[in-house]
Formats: C-alpha cells, sequence, structure tokens
C-alpha cells in the first residue's frame, strides 16, 4: 500500500468510528426513549453528532497533514524497502558529457539494461559501442554488479 494509501486508510477508519458512533447514539436513544435503559434521548443524539463530527476532523486531518497520529511522522519519511536484486549504476558518455542513472537486475548485463531503455539522444543504439570501468576495461557483458561506481560509455572501436 502507498503512502498516500495509508493516510487515506486511516481516515476511512476515522470516518467509520464516527458513523458508527452516530448509529451507536442511535440506538441508545432509541432504547432510553423505550424505557429499556435510564438516557435521556435529548443528549444520547447530540452527543453522537459531536463525535461524528470529531471524528470527521481527525480523518480530515489525517488526509491533509498526511500523517499517522500514532507514529506523529509523515508517511513519506518512514522508510523503504530497497530491491536487493535490483542494481543502479552511473553511465557516462565520454563524448558528450552527459551522465544516467540506470537501472537493471543485478544479474544483467550492462549492454541488456542499456538497451532495454537507452538513454543517449545522440548516440544510436545499433552503433559500435562499449562500457569501460575507470581502470578503461572493457565491460559491455559484465553483469552490474560486478562493477561498482560509474562506467563510460564509448562510441566507436
Amino acid at each position: 500500500m502507498g503512502k498516500r494509501g495509508q493516510a487515506k486508510k486511516q481516515a476511512a477508519i476515522f470516518c467509520v468510528l464516527g458513523l458508527a458512533s452516530l448509529l451507536g447514539a442511535f440506538a441508545v436513544a432509541w432504547m432510553g426513549g423505550h424505557g429499556y435503559i435510564n438516557v435521556d434521548p435529548n443528549i444520547a443524539v447530540p452527543v453522537g453528532l459531536v463525535l461524528l463530527i470529531v471524528f470527521m476532523v481527525f480523518g480530515a486531518f489525517s488526509l491533509q497533514a498526511d500523517t499517522s497520529f500514532i507514529a506523529r511522522k509523515p508517511w513519506r519519511s518512514q522508510p523503504q524497502m530497497i530491491d536487493s536484486n535490483i542494481c543502479r549504476r552511473v553511465v557516462k558518455s565520454m563524448e558528450f558529457n552527459i551522465e544516467y542513472l540506470i537501472f537493471g537486475l543485478c544479474t544483467s548485463s550492462f549492454r541488456v539494461v542499456l538497451l532495454d531503455d537507452w538513454p543517449f539522444e545522440n548516440v544510436k543504439p545499433s552503433s559500435a559501442w562499449y562500457v569501460l570501468d575507470m581502470k578503461m576495461n572493457d565491460v559491455t557483458d559484465t553483469p552490474l554488479s560486478e562493477i561498482e561506481g560509474t562506467v563510460l560509455l564509448e562510441v566507436g572501436m
């Protein structure tokens, strides 16, 4: 569930609690009016309405502030799980001095990841190109997990 979805879920819970308190107040007023319990119906219904308004205000605040009343932190500041199967690498074009961040499975090669989503507009994917590490070794067909840091894209051989 997304961060905004958690705030919506909490707001929905507040709305349901407000409606339940109103229905409970109507039930108490009905039972008090028929003599089953010793409660004045003229007090039970306004109390139910006040509770409904209070729960609705808390629900609206939860949506507006995008926060949790339990954690007291915005949803977006809570830690997110990082997928360990996805590697992120920076590829720099030596010719155009442009850097791109690429994402792919750690077992995929640089060639496969780059061809899946070719970031270099000035270079055709069908042209002769290869990927170099910082020691100038060809790592085009090397899995992403084996190379750390920035790699360089060289066009032509």
